[in-house]
């Protein structure tokens, strides 16, 4: 038996439950993992709150898959990912969601090449952090957006070459000038409807 975190039903973190739980034996092409950290993400309150579907009750949240809330579980072997030992299991846990994310919009969505200009908003983010580093190593020039001044100071070090505080500015017409109105391959774009297809672009990437 092993300690994990249940819900029987939907709701706030009150119907969070610690528990015993039995997680049985690894069949073939499955591992025993104990987890040492695990990542929280929205989708894990939808699921708590039975916003988005989630299995019948209960379970044990934690994607992907389901079940890392909890000491150890069984795992498809395929699902897993060989992480160098210098690297605290805490930072695993809180980049591997959204660095695959980042690698996907970076590489798949939209491939960034050296001599685009994008626009990354909320850059200050957990996304937009990641997305502004990588962008930036790729040869990219990034344009951030944030909302304070404490914020641009992070978006600058995570590699914006240019950051708008759009509570003093209008973004829409500093990035024309940035990009002298020729506007930018890509936008970033996490916060939805005030921000939607208010700039010249090739390409939008609505982060998630």
């Amino acid at each position: 038996m092993v300690k994990a975190i249940r819900v029987h039903e939907f709701g706030g973190p009150q119907v969070l439950k610690w528990e015993d739980v039995e997680i049985g034996e690894p069949k073939e092409g499955e591992v025993h993992v104990r987890n040492k950290a695990i990542g929280v993400n929205f989708i894990d309150v939808y699921f708590g709150k039975g916003v988005d579907k989630a299995p019948s009750l209960p379970f044990t949240p934690g994607p992907p898959p389901l079940g890392s809330y909890a000491e150890e579980q069984i795992l498809p072997a395929n699902k897993l990912v060989s992480v160098p030992p210098k690297i605290d299991p805490i930072i695993e846990a809180s980049i591997m969601s959204k660095g695959m994310t980042t690698r996907y919009l970076l590489r798949s969505c939209f491939k960034v090449e050296p001599g685009h200009t994008i626009l990354v908003h909320a850059a200050a983010g957990g996304m937009g952090s990641l997305l502004c580093q990588w962008a930036n190593t790729l040869g990219a020039t990034v344009i951030g957006t944030v909302s304070n001044k404490t914020k641009a100071v992070q978006a600058k070090e995570d590699g914006c070459h240019h950051v708008i505080i759009y509570t003093e500015e209008d973004f829409v017409a500093r990035v024309n000038e940035i990009t002298s109105g020729n506007g930018v391959e890509v936008v970033y774009d996490s916060v939805g409807k005030s921000t939607f297809e208010v700039v010249p672009i090739i390409s939008y990437a609505t982060c998630i």
